[in-house]
């Protein structure tokens, strides 16, 4: 089942990214569900990693809720024009036969009507077959949607860590809280320990550049200021190292939460289109790392974030906003990030009236994520922090989910790996998470592509293991139950 088609105007999907030779991840972890329980029927929906809409319609779909999506809709409407303007077509074909054919003299003049006329039947028979076989890709899209409905177990490799708003904030993830769930759901925790720092935003000295600690906290022998927050290379299979790799492409986003006066939305005002919180991203490259030649702070710009950050939630009391910085590494070399700005301490905004009484302050949290977007970069390893870094706050969407089962990633005598989240997800300290581990040093077939690896291996794991229980005439409320009560527990294969 491919979501990718229905969007198209052709119906036909998306071509697959990558060696075209090579096997998909999505089929590894089909390999990995397979060795866990190998009687088990599975379907493989693809889905655009860019469109988490298209996992809540598989959701939906699954659950037998009756769904037509909104490509479906339009290509429905596109299907009705063309077959009209197909019998439109045939019916002035029709009235040309007439008069071409019917007249049976063989002047160049009529010759060339008439093989015009072939010509244009030709065309229209051609357009007539298109149609036909797009049809039936619209039917089929239909058919296979419908066949949905009833899956028990689902996994999904899919983990989103900026763009969309965290702390089961998302509409995915405030779609399995809200909503009772008739399938178990197996979601990967991610391979994301060190990319990520989450705590109160600190500037004791009022100089309009935040603090990655607390005050007081001792700084490191090799640090001067506890306002930068340096960044290192962690290469898959090796040592960390302290330079980024050149021509690497890298993103930092910032993601907060802010406390807001419900009174304005009431009135229609949007007054908070700018936020309280007023930051900036630079990425600064240390000159001279040894201090020989240049001083060691001696540190020069590289990127800033531009403009108004993308407001990426927004309720009547609280938005959520998101700001992002990328660069390309010019050279090897040791970068630093450092946040600018100041935080308007009262809910309301600065422009709007006000007095003590009616004044509510409130407190900047913001997340930091950073990772590498370029396919040879994310091959190659993974940027991690450094000096600062933080292991609550590393889960994605819909990692956060408290109505999903998220599966950490082990090896096989039950340790956590290294490299795994170990949460709790931002802002939800008190949820705990993941909430079993299995393995994911499983053999699977590559075709010569990118390997699989981490949680989402040990995810779709897990879901074969809730799959053998099935077959094994557990119920699917024992099953289900039986996950759930495996909290921090690691599930070995029997």
């Amino acid at each position: 089942m491919d979501f990718t088609a229905e969007r198209n105007p052709t119906l036909l999907p998306d071509p697959f990214p990558g060696d075209a030779q090579g096997i998909g991840q999505g089929t590894q972890l089909a390999q990995a569900l397979i060795l866990a329980a190998p009687d088990a029927d599975l379907t493989l929906i693809r889905v655009d990693p860019a469109c988490p809409y298209q996992v809540v319609a598989a959701a939906q779909l699954i659950r037998g809720d009756a769904l037509r999506s909104d490509s479906l809709v339009q290509r429905d409407a596109e299907l009705n024009f063309e077959i009209a303007g197909l019998r439109t077509r045939r019916e002035d074909l029709r009235q040309e036969r007439r008069a071409v054919l019917d007249d049976f003299r063989q002047d160049e003049e009529l010759i060339e009507r008439r093989n015009a006329y072939f010509k244009k039947q030709a065309e229209l028979e051609g357009a007539e077959r298109d149609y036909q076989q797009k049809l039936q890709r619209f039917y089929k899209i239909l058919e296979d949607e419908r066949g949905l409905k009833g899956i028990h177990i689902v996994t999904c490799s899919l983990v989103w860590n900026d763009g969309y708003p965290l702390g089961s904030a998302s509409l995915i993830s405030r779609f399995f809280n809200d909503t009772p769930y008739p399938a178990l759901w197996f979601t990967p925790a991610g391979n994301q320990r060190g990319q990520t720092w989450i705590g109160l935003f600190h500037d004791v000295d009022g100089n309009g550049v935040m603090e990655f600690s607390p005050p007081g906290t001792a700084l490191s022998s090799q640090r001067w200021t506890p306002e930068l927050n340096f960044l290192a290379w962690q290469p898959f299979g090796k040592d960390r190292g302290l330079d980024l790799p050149a021509k690497a492409n890298v993103r930092i986003s910032i993601q907060w939460q802010e406390v807001h006066e419900p009174e304005f939305a009431q009135q229609g005002d949007d007054v908070y289109r700018e936020p309280l919180a007023k930051l900036s991203v630079l990425v600064l490259r240390q000159r001279d790392p040894t201090g020989a030649k240049l001083p060691a702070d001696d540190m020069e710009l590289i990127a800033r974030s531009q403009g108004l950050p993308l407001r990426i939630e927004n309720l009547p009391d609280s938005a959520t906003y998101e700001q992002i910085v990328e660069f390309t590494v010019p050279s090897a070399g040791r970068f630093a990030l450092r946040v600018e700005g100041q935080v308007h301490p009262s809910a309301r905004p600065v422009t709007a009236p006000t007095l003590p009484a009616i004044e509510r302050n409130w407190e900047l949290q913001p997340r930091i994520f950073v990772d590498v977007v370029d396919q040879p970069s994310r091959l190659a390893g993974r940027p991690v922090w450094l000096d600062y870094v933080t292991d609550v706050g590393t889960m994605g969407v819909p990692s956060d989910a408290r109505g999903l089962i998220t599966v950490g990633a082990a090896d096989n005598s039950g340790r956590p790996e290294s490299f795994g989240s170990p949460g709790p997800p931002p802002y939800l300290e008190l949820l705990l998470k993941p909430d079993l581990f299995t393995s994911d040093r499983l053999r699977v077939e590559t075709g010569g592509g990118p390997a699989a690896y981490g949680s989402g291996l040990a995810a779709a794991f897990a879901a074969g293991q809730a799959a053998a229980l099935l077959n094994s005439h557990v119920p699917l409320e024992r099953a289900d139950a039986f996950f759930h009560s495996q909290r921090g527990k690691f599930l070995r294969l029997p």
